[in-house]
């Protein structure tokens, strides 16, 4: 035996190099999944774009079909309103439609168009 070689270098070696290989290992395994997390995160990026971008056409949907319940809403009302006041039918007319059909509390519709009467079949004009 040489006197520069201690008992026990070669083990030290043959381990070091060891703990190298499993370092390089890990380290190739932390960048992998290093690599995949970025992956995934960019798969949820693009996800959350598209989330948003469904969000956005939604409400401007909703903001649409309110606009056009409002209209509607405005029309119907002003064509009663025109019916009502037609110089042709009368304004009891529109009343005698609904006579038929009981709200909820069984009385006459006619009452919730101002028709205090509507139920005794007035013939009145206005």
């Amino acid at each position: 035996m040489l006197c520069s070689e201690k008992p026990g270098k070669e083990k030290l070696v043959s381990d070091n190099a060891a703990s190298e290989g499993k370092l390089k290992f890990e380290v190739d395994i932390l960048n992998e999944n290093s690599h995949k997390a970025t992956l995934d995160s960019e798969k949820i990026k693009v996800e959350l774009s598209k989330t948003r971008s469904l969000l956005e056409d939604c409400l401007a949907e909703k903001e649409s079909l309110n606009s056009r319940i409002f209209l509607a809403e405005n029309s119907a009302a002003s064509a009663v309103e025109d019916f009502k006041g037609s110089s042709e039918v009368g304004g009891d007319y529109v009343v005698d439609l609904f006579d038929d059909i009981p709200n909820d509390d069984d009385e006459d519709v006619g009452a919730d168009y101002g028709d205090s009467d509507a139920s005794e079949g007035d013939e009145d004009v206005e």
